[in-house]
């Protein structure tokens, strides 16, 4: 936390205190401020806003990142879903696409990426991939992302211009809005850079038999 933050930060805490009619201690700020380190001030201080008008009792650390607006795994993981759904309908199955809350590009990847997730979805249903890309959503929140796994997710017309050579034809990728809010500090790696266009190694495997054809199935 920067020391201009520190500071606002210890003042939030001390009008909260107050208006609980609590002890704003030492120990309390510090306690506090591990618990709530990793969660921007602006959010610090408009959950401090939501709590003095909401709150019976003091909020805890756990009620006050729900209030900064942090969401529980299991309930973030079932609007990325939601998300993603949308992204299909309005992006479809031809386009790259880069989702601006990394996680759900990871999820993605893990399940064979965007492609091949949506013939998936053709080919099943989407009950069951919906299970599977909550349960792992959830564990790549909780566990961290790389940015190789959160990169842009490939579209047919990207792999077909890359097999047959025409990279000039590569635009890129389209992004995404979620809505969701942003994720705490260490969920992610350092982000790709804003024009990366080389394909991930996770990727490669979409890439095979460079120089044929390739028809969506």
């Amino acid at each position: 936390m920067r020391k201009a933050d520190a500071q606002r930060f210890a003042q939030l805490m001390a009008v909260l205190a107050s208006a609980f009619r609590q002890e704003a201690d030492q120990a309390m700020l510090e306690g506090y401020s591990i618990g709530l380190g990793d969660v921007p001030i602006e959010s610090i201080e408009l959950a401090v806003h939501k709590a003095i008008r909401t709150c019976k009792f003091f909020p805890s650390v756990s009620e006050l990142r729900q209030l900064a607006g942090e969401m529980p795994p299991d309930v973030r993981a079932i609007k990325a879903w939601d998300a993603f759904c949308g992204g299909v309908k309005h992006r479809g199955y031809y386009v790259s696409v880069d989702f601006d809350d990394p996680v759900i590009n990871a999820t993605v990847r893990n399940l064979g990426g965007w492609m091949p997730l949506l013939d998936r979805i053709e080919e099943e249903g989407d009950v069951w991939v919906r299970k599977e890309f909550e349960r792992i959503y959830a564990a790549m929140l909780s566990g961290g992302v790389s940015a190789s796994e959160a990169g842009p997710l490939l579209g047919f017309h990207e792999q077909s211009n890359r097999q047959n050579g025409y990279t000039e034809a590569i635009k890129k990728p389209t992004k995404v809005i979620t809505g969701l809010p942003p994720h705490r500090a260490g969920v992610l790696a350092a982000p790709m850079p804003a024009n990366e266009t080389k394909v991930l190694p996770s990727d490669t495997k979409l890439l095979e038999g460079i120089g044929r054809p390739i028809e969506r199935p």
